[in-house]
């Protein structure tokens, strides 16, 4: 009896711990999981990535802007696009699929996070055969991950990601 009172103790006490559904931000990823969001089509490309930064606390942010084949901004929803972020190392992959073509290569890209204080390293590659582009980044350790996806109803759709300690 002692025992099974016991057992109920501990997982009602590990039940408390975690946070509860409702307070957890959408999009929002603190350890290791991942996010899928935009609709699939013939074919896209990456326009730009913007990269800024908080000026009174450790955040920033990157914006991916999107745009069709012909690399014209794209309107409405983003492509296709799945976001996994792994804790060790700490890192985040970011799949685009049927995303063929970049206005930005790997070294423009490294060029702009030279000075994140959350980015260590990056990675552009692209796949002929899916025609798909991977940026991998590299963070620092206990980095939080925030993706979220705005339509491209005044400009081109963007993926956005903020990231932070």
């Amino acid at each position: 009896m002692k025992l099974i009172l016991t057992l109920c103790l501990l997982v009602l006490q590990s039940w408390a711990a975690l946070p509860s559904k409702l307070k957890m931000e959408k999009g929002l990823l603190l350890g290791a999981g991942f996010i899928t969001g935009g609709k699939a089509g013939n074919g896209f490309s990456i326009l730009d990535i913007r990269h800024s930064t908080a000026k009174n606390e450790v955040r920033e942010r990157l914006v991916f802007e999107m745009g069709d084949m012909y690399m014209r901004p794209l309107k409405g929803s983003p492509p296709y696009f799945h976001v996994e972020k792994k804790t060790n190392p700490s890192r985040i992959d970011i799949s685009f699929a049927q995303t063929g073509v970049s206005k930005v290569d790997e070294k423009t890209l490294m060029q702009k996070l030279k000075r994140s204080a959350l980015v260590r390293d990056v990675r552009m590659i692209y796949d002929p055969e899916d025609k798909g582009m991977l940026v991998s980044i590299d963070l620092k350790p206990n980095a939080w991950v925030k993706v979220m996806e705005s339509q491209g109803a005044q400009g081109a759709a963007k993926i956005v990601i903020d990231l932070r300690q």
